[in-house]
């Protein structure tokens, strides 16, 4: 959690850039909270907000995944032939 807040407080400060998701096994309401107020590292300095399947950083809303339910499986294009992964639904990168 360090990293990521650190992270993104610098990504979005400059605008260098906006997480395309955010995916944790926190519930999006507790993350949310996490983020705006840390005494570790200090409060996010925007608003911070939450929906049930997005987080919002001073306005900029991005999807969130509770990664304990909804991350895809991901194997790789040589055991997508294979019939152990017959049914198994693929996100290929």
């Amino acid at each position: 959690m360090p990293l990521l807040k650190a992270l993104m407080k610098v990504a979005l400060k400059h605008d260098l850039f906006v997480p395309v998701s955010i995916s944790d096994i926190k519930d999006v309401w507790a993350l949310a909270a996490l983020f705006e107020v840390d005494s570790n590292y200090g409060g996010w300095s925007e608003e911070v907000s939450a929906k049930d399947s997005s987080l919002s950083f001073g306005g900029r809303e991005i999807p969130y995944f509770d990664s304990t339910k909804t991350l895809p499986i991901w194997i790789s294009r040589r055991h997508t032939q294979s019939a152990e992964f017959a049914n198994v639904p693929v996100t290929l990168q």
